[in-house]
């Protein structure tokens, strides 16, 4: 007999991949592809004095919440600090990036209201 739980397990939550960058690492734990689901989950680390390049999503909205250290997110013209436990929601098309402003390493929680979020560097 299968399993037929009401619900699914993501065991070492890398079931969606891993990816080192220069600016620290991203953990997908969730997505279409992985989970069949219609959402994508993450976990990213930030590295001190650095930050993911500025981008944009046109098919989602994005939320963050940050789990330790302190980040300055670029959202549009704007800049906003985040720190543990604050979040920030960006709308479709917006371009954003962080920067960890702190001497440790910044770790958050992303997730996108689609199960297949798309990506585009922005200017």
């Amino acid at each position: 007999m299968g399993d037929e739980r009401p619900f699914q397990l993501i065991e070492g939550a890398t079931a969606a991949g891993t990816g080192a960058m220069d600016w620290g690492r991203l953990v997908w734990i969730a997505n279409r592809a992985s989970s069949g689901i219609e959402a994508t989950v993450g976990y990213v680390e930030i590295f001190p004095h650095t930050g993911n390049p500025v981008h944009r999503h046109h098919t989602c909205s994005e939320i963050m919440v940050v789990l330790e250290g302190t980040i300055n997110h670029i959202v549009g013209e704007e800049s906003v600090t985040l720190k543990k436990g604050d979040a920030l929601l960006v709308p479709p098309g917006m371009r954003h990036g962080a920067i960890n402003i702190g001497s440790t390493t910044a770790r958050m929680i992303v997730a996108y209201d689609t199960g297949e979020r798309d990506f585009e560097v922005a200017e």
